[in-house]
């Protein structure tokens, strides 16, 4: 396998059509996670606490939460059906980047639209393989780890350290192994239109019989991901300092209102920034996968 060649192609694919940025996004924002932060005055909390003892603390707190529960209901009902969507649209966005990667890597003609027809077309076997593979991992996690937490609940710390080490000796490998199964079952799916245990057996087979491969790709991709995180590092610590002694002449020269407004500015497009650099290398990363499945299924067929 020319691995050169691959990763052009899939660099190729990745900056030529654009497009295909949509659904890497989508894959980004739920692969990421969300975290919802809310800030409070611990200092002046601790101050009513000791003032208004424990009981008139816990009233305060129901009253508060009882006069806004309305609101937190609602709030948490958006945000529920906000993540659902995304959800969904990551899900189909999965199928949708690895169909629109092979129909462009074959020359044919493709689009947004394309996209989101393949992609709603193996939902429910991405979501069911997802969920398989997801329970799969879960429940190794929890057989190897309640033993570990109970040793260490009771205080034998000697054998439960032991144990986590032998646990984690288990646990890592399985996950990277299944990971990679993972990434050749969902490509099964779509590209050969096989069923769940299908594309299972597909990939286990595609993985067994070019291990060294599939684990050279992993590395190539490991090691590009790296070079890109040192570069965005470096470029930040470069932009760092000029942009907050702007940002203080700004607020000494304008007040604390535009030196807020600023702030706010920042913060905003260091997000917006992280957010499309994740958003390329998850693109980058399907087509790469991609096209290495097509690679060796070509080969072994």
């Amino acid at each position: 396998m020319d691995y050169i060649k691959l990763v052009k192609r899939s660099l190729i694919l990745t900056w030529k059509y654009k497009f295909l940025w949509i659904f890497g996004l989508f894959i980004a924002l739920v692969s990421g996670g969300t975290g919802m932060n809310s800030s409070y005055d611990f200092g002046n909390s601790t101050k009513n606490t000791k003032e208004l003892g424990f009981e008139n603390v816990q009233n305060w707190i129901s009253s508060d939460i009882n006069q806004y529960l309305f609101w937190i209901i609602i709030i948490l009902i958006a945000l529920f059906v906000i993540f659902l969507a995304l959800w969904i649209l990551s899900v189909i966005s999965q199928s949708a980047l690895i169909g629109c990667a092979d129909k462009l890597d074959k020359g044919e003609k493709t689009s947004v639209k394309d996209g989101i027809t393949i992609g709603k077309k193996y939902f429910w076997r991405i979501f069911g393989i997802s969920l398989l593979f997801g329970a799969t991992i879960f429940l190794s996690f929890i057989i190897l780890g309640v033993p570990v937490f109970l040793l260490f609940y009771f205080q034998l710390f000697g054998r439960a350290v032991l144990l986590l080490m032998l646990a984690l000796l288990i646990f890592v490998p399985e996950a990277i192994f299944l990971s990679l199964i993972m990434n050749y079952a969902v490509r099964a799916i779509v590209l050969k239109d096989n069923k769940i245990i299908e594309s299972i057996k597909t990939a286990y087979k595609l993985l067994i019989n070019n291990f060294w491969q599939t684990i050279v790709v992993t590395l190539i991709y490991i090691g590009i991901n790296i070079a890109v995180s040192i570069v965005i590092f470096i470029a930040i610590f470069l932009l760092a300092v000029p942009v907050i002694v702007l940002i203080l002449l700004t607020k000494a020269l304008l007040g604390s209102i535009v030196f807020w407004i600023c702030v706010c500015l920042v913060v905003l497009l260091m997000i917006a920034l992280t957010l499309l650099m994740k958003t390329l290398l998850i693109t980058f990363k399907y087509n790469l996968w991609t096209l290495t499945f097509k690679e060796l299924k070509n080969k072994n067929d």
